[in-house]
């Protein structure tokens, strides 16, 4: 379970409740959130992909050769990339909000949004992980080519995956849940009324 950037794993308590009745499952702060480190202390650009290759390294140390995920955000993001990354360890996704690229809805939501207002987002983080956070996701209304999925890299995927999306999300337009169920191929959508 990945959650969105400015969470924790804590939001998932409920879920890992009723989930590990029947799995393994496994809640992980990202990078600088929560309980985990800065990964690097100087970067002010947050990488999905980086991420993701964090996680690779967690399943195979715990062994984990077929998962389930779910990811929210920018959770949803780092499953693209892990799905692409190695598409036979995923049996089943739910991605809730990721996006394709940085539209630029996204950024515009992000300047509008602006740094005062996350760094109240990162201050339960802590004084030390607060301006990095805040300043990764102020980052992003520059950011280009993470993520980036062209319709070939998604088709490469080959887990069964469920793709959510409020249809009033005012930094995911609807359309890149649109896009990644039309190109992955084994993909269901559902699109949150007023969402």
């Amino acid at each position: 379970m990945l959650h969105n950037f400015f969470g924790t794993a804590d939001q998932w308590k409920p879920y890992v409740e009723a989930y590990s009745k029947q799995f393994r499952t496994i809640a992980i702060d990202m990078m600088g959130h929560g309980r985990s480190d800065i990964y690097n202390k100087g970067a002010t650009f947050f990488n999905h992909g980086d991420y993701a290759k964090i996680i690779i390294a967690l399943l195979d140390s715990l062994q984990l050769n077929k998962v389930h995920a779910i990811g929210g955000s920018s959770g949803g993001m780092t499953l693209l990339h892990l799905n692409v990354m190695q598409p036979e360890r995923f049996k089943y996704v739910i991605a809730v909000g990721a996006q394709i690229y940085f539209s630029r809805q996204c950024r515009d939501w992000v300047t509008q949004i602006g740094l005062n207002n996350f760094m109240e987002w990162a201050k339960p983080h802590g004084a030390e992980k607060q301006p990095i956070l805040a300043g990764q996701f102020w980052q992003m209304r520059d950011q280009y080519g993470d993520p980036s999925f062209t319709p070939d890299m998604l088709n490469t995927i080959k887990a069964s995956w469920l793709v959510v999306q409020g249809d009033n999300d005012e930094s995911v337009p609807l359309q890149q849940a649109l896009e990644m169920h039309k190109y992955i191929p084994n993909s269901r959508l559902w699109v949150v009324p007023n969402g």
